[in-house]
This record gives structure tokens, sequence and C-alpha cells, in this order.
């Protein structure tokens, strides 16, 4: 057999896509339905999404209490849940896809304080922490007020409406240039950050 040929169970090359991909010290199953090729080299080589990941280590403390919209490859869920130690992170995700992969995500770094939620649910928890990615088609945010920081992973080429510039402002929360790069724009109350 070539080393071309796929492996038992349909991998290449000594079982490259049974290894998991490792990420800030967090293992990552390889799933194609999730991490892509591209997204995959880019977690590997640390300059996937690197200014949305940068505001969770800018803005997380080990008291918030954080809700993620959206989970994309997990990275932030299990940044906040895994790396970072919070006492409690709530994912809301509609794909099941991706909610099936974060559980095998969790199970894979012991991320015992990680739950699934619903986006009705999100003021019950009090969430003092939100990450929202704006590119993952999630309903429009409802800013509850014990949010103590926001932070959005906004479309490349963003609309009008497509930031809840209103919300934010209702919510007391001002930008933080300083946080903010990329499509990663950042917000707290002030004092607060």
């Amino acid at each position: 057999m070539e080393a071309t040929d796929p492996a038992p169970g349909g991998n290449t090359a000594a079982g490259q896509l049974d290894r998991p991909l490792r990420y800030r010290g967090l293992r990552f199953p390889r799933d194609a339905a999730v991490l892509q090729r591209d997204v995959a080299r880019q977690m590997e080589a640390s300059v996937w999404q690197s200014a949305y990941t940068d505001a969770a280590f800018a803005l997380a403390r080990s008291d918030d209490r954080a809700v993620v919209l959206g989970a994309g490859t997990g990275h932030i869920v299990a940044i906040l849940a895994g790396k970072l130690g919070l006492r409690h992170v709530w994912l809301v995700e509609p794909d099941g896809v991706r909610r099936a992969y974060v559980a095998r995500l969790a199970d894979a770094n012991g991320l015992a304080r990680l739950d699934l939620l619903a986006p009705d649910d999100i003021a019950t928890v009090a969430p003092t922490l939100l990450f929202a990615d704006l590119t993952a088609g999630i309903p429009p945010l409802v800013l509850p007020d014990t949010l103590r920081a926001l932070a959005l992973m906004a479309p490349a080429a963003p609309q009008p409406g497509d930031i809840p510039f209103a919300a934010i402002d209702a919510a007391g929360l001002g930008y933080l240039p300083e946080h903010s790069r990329e499509q990663a724009l950042v917000f707290a109350r002030p004092n607060m950050a």
C-alpha cells in the first residue's frame, strides 16, 4: 500500500486525522465537518482568529460566568473553560454537528464546567462575559444587565445592522480599542474591563 492510500478508517498517511490537533495547550478532535484543512493549519500555527482569542485572554477572569454564542471551532469555549478556568461557561449553538463536536472537545480536555444553553435562557444564567460570533448566523443579541464585557467576531464586510450597536450602548458597554483588532470588537462597562 502506498503512503497516500487511505489507512483503515479512511485516514491518510500515519494516522494524521486520528491525531488530535493541538492549539494553545488544548486537544481538538480532527473533524473535517468542523475543522476544514486551512482552519486546522491556522490553529496549529496559533494564528486562527488570533484577535478573538486574544480578547478571551484579555477579558476573562476566573470568577466570570461566560456565554459563548456560536461554537465555531470550539476554541473560545475551550480556552474559557479549560485554559482560563472560568467558573462556568455556557454555549449557545444551533448546529447539531458543532454541538456534538464541542461535546467531544470538552471530553478530550476534561472541560466539566461547560453546558449547552438555549438562546432564550441567557439572562437566567446572569453572564458577566459574552462572546458572540456574528459570522455564525446567531439570533439577535439581547444583552443582560449583568454583563461586564462583550467580545464580538464581526463579519469581514459587515452590513448595516450586523453589529448591534444600539443594544451594546443600551447595556452600558463602551468600545475598547486597545483590545479590538481585525474582526474582533471588544466592549466593556467603564472601569470594569
